[in-house]
């Protein structure tokens, strides 16, 4: 019977090496896992700038007073806890401290590889799911967060997660997995950074529309907010506290600002960027082509290729 199986199994994975789709993902994803190694490989600068260097000196502390003084800073407490646990375990072996927390903020880019190779692909194919973790490890500037000692690496990946399972509840809303799992992510986005609660509204306004969704996401919705409540308080005083020391009101042209920030690329990389999002764009055309061309499948695919025309252009 094992020998069977075994047969079976090569069979298998020899009818996916002979797929089109099956090679081109595998470059792909090739790619993305080479751009992660070269993440890690800028792990080993051992310079930090001064918000890395307080992230670091957090860890140092004590995990109540580590919650207690970020209840006085501008960020909620959970990367500086995991990150605090990840370097206290890794010190046991006697590990560079700075390179481990470097490394950490890599960690979120790991796990949306898997995600793309587990999730994506089983809902959107193999090319879609190998473009999306290329893409994923390629954004603009945010590339350069990769290795700092901050959370908008975890940050990004807890809110990048919970869209993928939002997009498993709407398809299926009886599955309770993708409920659990849209809450956890959820929930950490919120405890990670305060920008990643701009996100609600979206998963808020799409779950509303399936109405067959709405007792679970009553229960789900509930148990979350229920879970952020002892957050809550600080959050509020921490935006009073802002809003008092602030210049003034956000402007059109601190607007214009933040999205070229979004978009732009550093320039030692340019050549390797326009590669990047050369072959993401025909494998995502080829992928758009070859299921259905609709008017969905079309404005998302004029909406990447116009992503890519002005993320290059700003490098």
């Amino acid at each position: 019977m094992k020998t069977g199986l075994k047969e079976n199994l090569k069979e298998s994975l020899h009818a996916l090496a002979h797929r089109k789709e099956f090679r081109i993902a595998v470059v792909l994803y090739a790619l993305a896992a080479a751009v992660i190694g070269m993440m890690f490989a800028s792990c080993a600068a051992g310079s930090v700038w001064w918000d890395e260097y307080f992230s670091f000196w957090l860890t140092e502390q004590g995990y109540l007073r580590l919650v207690y003084l970020t209840a006085h800073d501008v960020h909620p407490p959970l990367y500086y806890c995991m990150l605090k646990f990840c370097i206290d375990a890794t010190s046991l072996v006697g590990a560079d401290r700075i390179v481990v927390a470097k490394c950490f903020s890599v960690f979120p880019y790991v796990a949306l590889w898997v995600y793309s190779l587990i999730f994506v692909r089983r809902d959107f194919g193999w090319i879609v799911s190998g473009a999306f973790a290329l893409l994923i490890v390629t954004m603009p500037n945010l590339f350069t967060y990769a290795s700092e000692i901050r959370m908008y690496s975890w940050s990004m990946g807890f809110v990048t997660a919970a869209l993928i399972h939002l997009y498993q509840v709407i398809k299926d809303p009886n599955s309770i997995f993708a409920w659990c799992a849209l809450s956890f992510h959820t929930l950490c986005a919120a405890y990670t950074q305060y920008f990643a609660l701009l996100w609600l509204g979206l998963f808020i306004y799409l779950i509303v529309r399936n109405r067959r969704a709405l007792v679970r996401f009553a229960i789900f919705a509930g148990a979350t907010v229920l879970l952020y409540a002892p957050w809550m308080y600080y959050l509020l005083r921490q935006i009073n506290t802002y809003s008092e020391g602030s210049s003034g009101a956000v402007n059109w042209g601190d607007w214009q600002q933040y999205y070229v920030f979004a978009f732009y690329f550093p320039a030692a990389w340019k050549d390797f960027h326009w590669f990047v999002s050369a072959i993401c764009l025909v494998c995502l055309a080829l992928a758009f082509v070859r299921h259905r061309l609709d008017a969905v499948n079309l404005t998302g695919l004029i909406g990447i290729a116009t992503f890519l025309a002005v993320s290059l252009s700003l490098t």
